[in-house]
């Protein structure tokens, strides 16, 4: 998940940076694995500490919210490319 991670965050701030669809949506996609790794970590392992929980909690909240800008961005990105 660390090195999904390290791929995403420069992909997300290269989109961001120069307003293209592609690198969000690309960022969009690989919060979206990240998204099913943490739910991975939170329900199917087999034992899980109260902090694994909270920490999964904190992180799960972060990675929605960067979800849903992401969605609203790439959206604006497209919808702003001339035709």
């Amino acid at each position: 998940m660390l090195l999904v991670d390290l791929m995403r965050l420069p992909l997300g701030n290269r989109g961001n940076k120069t307003e293209q669809a592609g690198p969000t949506v690309l960022f969009l996609i690989l919060s979206l694995l990240l998204g099913i790794g943490c739910a991975y970590y939170i329900a199917l392992e087999t034992f899980v500490l109260f902090v694994d929980l909270i920490l999964n909690g904190i992180y799960f909240v972060f990675l929605g919210g960067e979800v849903l800008l992401s969605v609203f961005a790439a959206i604006t990105f497209y919808n702003s490319v001339p035709v």
